[in-house]
């Protein structure tokens, strides 16, 4: 049974976040997924067959769930290293420039000049925040070399968003086989679906997916059925209607916080990134709950991705306020 913030099963002791709270010195985010071009266009109103949008301000940023999420743990004070395929067009070109800009190094495929980069093009709601995406995750995939190479390295965690499947469940595969914890940030069904979830210990995905992947309605029923499948820990995120946490021990909802958003894009990626950042910090499960929450709403309050990711010492001090969170 959900419970909510106030009536949580969780057997702790209540505390609030420490602004002082750091990770565990050393630690290593490895990160393999889709990385692409974000076109972002900003209209009025929402996209529908045969209608015609005035676009308000465009701009590119650089996408995908793992890379944002590592731009967030960099900023924080981790040290990330992402793989993933862009080629040497344009779109590669941003891509590389971007990663350089945050300071994350990155392993590509060495062959990069026959490699076409992925692309996105994301239509945003003015009036709402709300968005269309139409994606194109590019013409080859990462490479395990770098994880194969990786086996003395300790105090790594490997953080993966599912895709290319195959490559997601032997990359998880050879982590665990070195006592690396596995963290799944799963927007969207993919292929061996049930293998890849297995691979992870902890997971994050939107409750969307669990109604795509088995017509499951009930958040409950979704949480226990990913925990079924292996993960140690699963987070469910339903934007305005808040996210949930389940363990073995300990389930409860979290609210969300009540605000307007101006670009929701990202979000997920962000509330996901902020969770793994409270775990390898040593938070409870509430802590890591309403410190996501807050991460997550207070990007949703500035236009952007990854450049619009809050500060951690104002992050936590918005966390201790919440749900009155602001700029």
């Amino acid at each position: 049974m959900v419970h909510n913030q106030k009536a949580t099963i969780c057997n702790m002791t209540k505390k609030s976040l420490d602004p002082q709270l750091k990770p565990k010195l050393g630690t290593k985010i490895l990160g393999m997924g889709t990385i692409v071009v974000d076109h972002i266009v900003e209209l009025d109103g929402t996209l529908s067959p045969g209608e015609k949008h005035e676009v308000t301000s465009s701009a590119f940023q650089i996408g995908g769930p793992v890379p944002t999420g590592l731009a967030l743990l960099k900023k924080y004070g981790i040290d990330c290293h992402f793989l993933g395929s862009w080629g040497l067009d344009n779109h590669g070109l941003l891509i590389q420039s971007h990663l350089d800009e945050i300071e994350i190094s990155s392993t590509r495929p060495e062959k990069a000049e026959n490699i076409q980069s992925g692309f996105a093009h994301v239509w945003i709601n003015k009036q709402t925040g709300d968005r269309t995406i139409s994606a194109f995750r590019g013409s080859s995939e990462p490479e395990l070399e770098p994880i194969i190479k990786g086996q003395h390295d300790n105090n790594c965690i490997l953080y993966l968003d599912g895709w290319p499947a195959d490559k997601a469940i032997e990359a998880g595969k050879l982590a665990k086989s070195r006592g690396w914890p596995v963290f799944m940030d799963l927007g969207s069904p993919k292929p061996n679906l049930e293998s890849v979830i297995g691979t992870a210990t902890w997971l994050n995905c939107p409750k969307s997916l669990i109604k795509r992947a088995w017509g499951i309605e009930n958040v409950n029923e979704g949480g226990n059925k990913i925990l079924s499948l292996g993960p140690d820990e699963v987070t469910i995120t339903d934007g305005p209607n808040g996210s949930w946490f389940f363990s073995k021990s300990c389930s409860f909802h979290q609210p969300a916080a009540e605000i307007v958003a101006v670009d929701t894009n990202g979000a997920g990626d962000i509330f996901s990134a902020a969770t793994l950042y409270s775990r390898i910090s040593g938070s409870e499960p509430e802590e890591l709950m309403r410190f996501a929450t807050t991460v997550a709403a207070l990007k949703c309050l500035k236009s952007g991705n990854s450049h619009s990711i809050p500060s951690l010492d104002f992050a936590l001090e918005m966390t201790k306020k919440f749900p009155d969170i602001c700029f």
